[in-house]
């Protein structure tokens, strides 16, 4: 699963639809499944993007949920629906 990170030193910066057309291209060569990973937010057109194109997304907060058992695998599609 490609997965990609915000980069370092942008916390609070929110993800757009540029960042994750990267990663949808990386993933579309790959054959695989996209998961964006942000330290700050997303714009509604980057989840817009996201849902349109399958690619996962998760914010710190998802994260911690994640990692803490309380937000399963499966939730991740709908988590910003």
């Amino acid at each position: 699963m490609p997965c990609m990170l915000s980069k370092p030193g942008r916390r609070n910066i929110r993800a757009g639809k540029k960042e994750l057309a990267k990663l949808v291209e990386h993933a579309q060569d790959r054959k695989a499944q996209g998961w964006y990973i942000s330290k700050g937010d997303f714009t509604s057109d980057a989840l817009s993007y996201a849902i349109e194109q399958g690619v996962y997304v998760s914010d710190e907060a998802g994260l911690q949920e994640l990692k803490k058992g309380t937000l399963k695998i499966g939730q991740i599609e709908n988590f910003y629906h």
